[in-house]
């Protein structure tokens, strides 16, 4: 029996086995496993198994380009590893034009056949510092099944991790500068030297700004690891007093008044207590006339306070507290800040809070503001209708504050989700035949946004039926230009854009199809451009457009 007419399933489970390079090489064999390897959920199993468990894909690529990316390894981390191979032994001199089928056949990457092949020709010492060259590629991409496969190696050798004393070589900050918080973990279950572990116990580890600023950068992943952080290391005792939840102590240090701790540690004892999530001490520091402070914190575009961390940690009680309950009010310049972060990470609730406590104006500047930027950067064109509208009713806020992070996003309106990993839904919802066209649909952030779009067409006098043209040319201009590989994908991709036309036109665009844009092009005509049936049958009828015109 031939290999190729086993069932599906079978093959899957055959495919399961093999490692990644070695697929790459099996889907230039025949059409039927090139369509079977093609599928990104087979490279995304590979990528958990032999890379990392959370990859960050560049320039919208899917699994396959980034196991690959990732198994060729960087441009220039490439180039200066191929340096480490003997002349005779070395494959390229380039990356110019380099296919993963090139490589020689070793198991995980190039960088681990380099490993394995200059074992033999270097001392210790130049074989500990190409390791730390490898290990150092590992945390800026995340690779944490890599990166221990690394650390074991030298461990098997040298029976401890000897590196440099410099923060510039450790893992841990690589990692963290680099946004791959999940590479901590995998490191922390190793004993580092201390100078190279910012966890360990160490009194000039209390003002690591670097590794602060990191951390604070990462959101909430990386407020919870600085909270493990401060509890690592010799915090000043009013600090660890109020991490700790220690309420009759700190309770005894304010009643004697000791003030002077303020400007022995960068972060107040008010920060220390919302980075705690200590709801008693927050509310006796509040009572005492401690507020919020805004803090520029380098590489973040807005400062960062009590407010906005209390917000990072998913904590409206302590916010509501510092709002409610301080003696001192707090100041504007905060709460604006405060509203600057809430609108850009979509904070629905807090943003809620603040509309109750009459902050209406302060928010809807803040969203005029935020949609000039969507403006400037070309990126959502729809954002002119949220300056057109004039002021929004509360419920169009709160229902605008969850698609704004969908509109920063520098593809939004050209694709149905905001970034490669969320696109990777859209995908595996169209592969699922249990889903019809509408449930796909209404699963989208785009579905969403014009569902706003029609809310704020309804309610806003200044705008008119001819808005709908803005939405409706997005999805006829945009989607043209997303392409699947599979066939029948595809043409369940086009019902899904054809429900969004039918939907535009039902509300009231079906006039705006005929409608010239500024290169003299109708919607009417590009639709018909597009050759796509399902499109065409999504336009209203002569009769229909008759009918209108009679009303």
């Amino acid at each position: 029996m031939n290999l190729c007419q086993l069932p599906i399933d079978v093959l899957y489970n055959i495919l399961n086995y093999l490692p990644g390079y070695q697929l790459s090489r099996l889907s230039s064999t025949s059409t039927v496993f090139y369509q079977l390897i093609q599928d990104d959920l087979l490279w995304k199993d590979k990528i958990d198994s032999e890379l990392t468990k959370k990859p960050t894909f560049i320039n919208r690529e899917n699994n396959y380009a980034y196991y690959r990316r990732i198994y060729i390894g960087p441009r220039k981390s490439l180039h200066v590893l191929s340096h480490y191979l003997p002349p005779q032994r070395r494959y390229m001199s380039s990356t110019r034009g380099l296919q993963i089928h090139n490589l020689p056949r070793r198991y995980l990457s190039y960088s681990d056949y380099i490993i394995d092949q200059i074992s033999s020709h270097d001392d210790t010492a130049r074989w500990i510092n190409k390791r730390k060259e490898f290990l150092r590629v590992a945390a800026e991409f995340g690779l944490e099944v890599w990166g221990r496969n690394i650390i074991q190696q030298i461990l098997s050798k040298c029976g401890e991790l000897k590196f440099s004393n410099t923060k510039s070589s450790s893992p841990f900050y690589i990692a963290i500068l680099n946004d791959q918080l999940h590479f901590i973990p995998m490191l922390q279950q190793y004993s580092w030297p201390i100078e190279l572990n910012p966890w360990a116990s160490s009194e000039s580890n209390n003002n690591n700004g670097m590794l602060i600023n990191g951390l604070l950068k990462c959101g909430a992943d990386g407020v919870e690891l600085l909270r493990d952080y401060f509890m690592h290391i010799n915090l000043p005792i009013i600090h660890q007093t109020a991490l700790s939840g220690d309420y009759r102590r700190l309770q005894d240090w304010l009643e004697r008044n000791i003030t002077s701790f303020n400007d022995v540690f960068p972060f107040s004892v008010l920060f220390m207590a919302v980075l705690g999530q200590n709801v008693n001490c927050l509310r006796l520091l509040v009572h005492h006339g401690w507020i919020p402070a805004n803090r520029k914190i380098k590489g973040i575009e807005w400062p960062i306070n009590e407010l906005i961390l209390a917000m990072t940690t998913d904590n409206l009680l302590g916010f509501q507290i510092i709002l409610e309950e301080s003696r001192i009010s707090v100041p504007l310049d905060c709460i604006r800040h405060c509203v600057a972060f809430a609108l850009q990470h979509g904070q629905t609730q807090f943003i809620n809070d603040l509309l109750n406590r009459q902050y209406q104006n302060m928010v809807q500047e803040e969203i005029y503001l935020l949609s000039r930027r969507i403006i400037s950067h070309k990126n959502v064109k729809i954002a002119h209708l949220i300056r057109w509208a004039g002021p929004l009713s509360k419920q169009l806020i709160l229902m605008l504050v969850p698609l704004l992070p969908y509109c920063c996003q520098s593809q939004s309106s050209y694709s149905d989700f905001g970034n490669y990993d969320e696109a990777l839904s859209m995908a595996t919802m169209l592969q699922d035949y249990s889903l019809t066209i509408e449930q796909i649909v209404q699963q989208t952030p785009f579905y969403q946004l014009i569902q706003f779009c029609k809310a704020i067409i309804d309610y806003s006098d200044r705008l008119d039926d001819n808005s709908y043209s803005i939405v409706l040319n997005i999805v006829v201009k945009a989607r043209p230009l997303i392409t699947l590989s599979d066939t029948l994908v595809q043409q369940k991709y086009d019902l899904v854009c054809a429900e969004y036309i039918r939907l535009i036109i039902s509300w009231g665009a079906d006039g705006m199809v005929y409608r010239r844009n500024r290169k003299g092009q109708t919607t009417y005509e590009l639709i018909m451009q597009s050759r796509k049936e399902c499109w065409i049958k999504a336009l209203p009828s002569d009769n229909q457009l008759e009918a209108k015109l009679k009303k």
